[in-house]
């Protein structure tokens, strides 16, 4: 009984330590794409806050790998599996079919699904004249001409990170992660 004193307290400690991750992108792309949506929590998008970070266009060479075109979705996760999910099965699988359109005048989502089994996840938002807000680490978002940023972004919450294999991975609303492609 006495080692069960000790032993509690480090465990307690320990779910505490790994239940409070800052949520960095890199660490949440190690998660396995096959995780049902039932095992993951939900999550809640930040305000944009200001900032002075340096910003570029999309489509200009600054911006790259978010260049100009075509983005396909190759793969779709839960950003933090281990709980309860908004998003299900059926909405990761519809995730897959979805483009992200870049140019520097429009950032969009396309897809048949944003309209039917994506409809509640905004999807459908739409960023004029974006311009990226750089962060480290290949970390990034998208401040559109309104001054909001595209999806749950803000300065210091990027949505995007570049990969080192050319994909960008976008964390969305509700706790859905996308990997993109470009075509």
């Amino acid at each position: 009984m006495k080692m069960l004193k000790h032993i509690a307290p480090l465990a307690s400690l320990a779910l505490v330590a790994a239940c409070s991750n800052g949520g960095d992108v890199d660490e949440q792309a190690g998660v396995t794409p096959d995780q049902t949506a039932s095992s993951a929590p939900a999550d809640t998008a930040t305000e944009p806050t200001e900032t002075t970070a340096p910003t570029t266009t999309p489509g200009s060479d600054a911006a790259s790998p978010l260049a100009s075109g075509t983005w396909q979705v190759v793969d779709t996760r839960l950003t933090r599996p281990g709980g309860v999910q908004a998003i299900g099965d059926a909405e990761l699988e519809a995730a897959r079919s979805l483009q992200l359109v870049v140019s520097d005048d429009d950032v969009r989502w396309q897809g048949d699904a944003i309209g039917t089994t994506l409809k509640a996840y905004s999807f459908g938002d739409n960023c004029s004249s974006p311009e990226r807000v750089t962060e480290s680490e290949g970390r990034f978002a998208l401040r559109c001409s309104d001054g909001q940023f595209f999806g749950p972004s803000s300065a210091d919450e990027p949505t995007f990170a570049t990969q080192s294999d050319g994909t960008v991975t976008v964390n969305w609303y509700d706790g859905i992660t996308l990997i993109l492609r470009q075509r």
